[in-house]
């Protein structure tokens, strides 16, 4: 692989992917600037468990879709329904990650 492989080429080095991996991947890459290399071993590893996988895929895509709209042309409570509802979905997520074995929405 050259300098400028692409998310693509280092996917099919491991074999064929899925392409809720590669659009995870490549947003991975968009979203956290990191290489080529590094976002697509990331979702190659997230694909291992599948229903978490495309679960942060969907995820990253309705983000990319929300970030690249006309968020102004909202109303203040549909703005305020999206904070909330993304402020707690984080919240969850966190405390889902950093206590594994809780009895947190098991």
């Amino acid at each position: 692989m050259g300098v400028h492989a692409s998310v693509q080429d280092h996917l099919s080095a491991r074999g064929p992917s899925p392409d809720w991996v590669v659009s995870l991947a490549e947003m991975i890459q968009l979203i956290q600037g990191s290489s080529a290399a590094i976002s697509s071993s990331r979702a190659k590893d997230l694909s291992r468990v599948p229903i978490i996988g495309e679960a942060l895929e969907s995820i990253v895509r309705g983000y990319q879709v929300i970030l690249n709209s006309d968020i102004h042309q909202l109303s203040p409570m549909q703005r305020e329904t999206i904070e909330e509802l993304v402020l707690t979905i984080l919240n969850d997520l966190q405390n889902k990650i950093e206590n594994p074995g809780g009895s947190n929405n098991d």
